[in-house]
């Protein structure tokens, strides 16, 4: 497994649950401080509670069908977590990254996926909005 969207998913539940709202936090600000460099990476855009990708909600319903996660039911839907299953977390522990750019190379770590995860992160509204207007912008 390496360069898959659904790796990126096993990194950002590999020490802890979240809920798909942290989790979608999680893969874009994962994304734009990678200096929007991940090949083959999640497709954003401006939505209700900030960027957010589509697909990967579809890499998800792959990914249960699969049997590496799992997301009991909430009384708030929105809010159920997703958790690894024992399949889930041995691919996980398989999974590492290395990204190249032409000034450096850096190692993109599962810890600095739950560092964005963090809700005292996420809830830095400037730069949350920021990054939204940055999305809007026609490249």
């Amino acid at each position: 497994m390496s360069g898959q969207k659904d790796d990126w998913i096993l990194l950002a539940l590999k020490d802890r649950p979240l809920d798909r709202l942290h989790l979608m936090k999680a893969l874009f600000l994962t994304w734009h401080r990678s200096g929007r460099n991940i090949p083959n990476y999640f497709a954003f855009e401006p939505y209700l509670y900030g960027p957010c990708s589509f697909d990967a909600y579809r890499v998800l319903d792959a990914m249960s069908k699969e049997q590496l996660i799992t997301q009991p039911s909430e009384p708030l839907p929105r809010w159920a977590k997703f958790y690894l299953t024992e399949k889930g977390k041995r691919a996980a522990a398989e999974v590492r990254y290395f990204e190249r750019s032409a000034l450096r190379e850096q190692v993109v770590s599962h810890s600095f996926i739950l560092e964005c995860a963090q809700p005292a992160f996420l809830m830095r509204r400037q730069t949350c909005h920021a990054i939204q207007f940055e999305l809007a912008l026609p490249s």
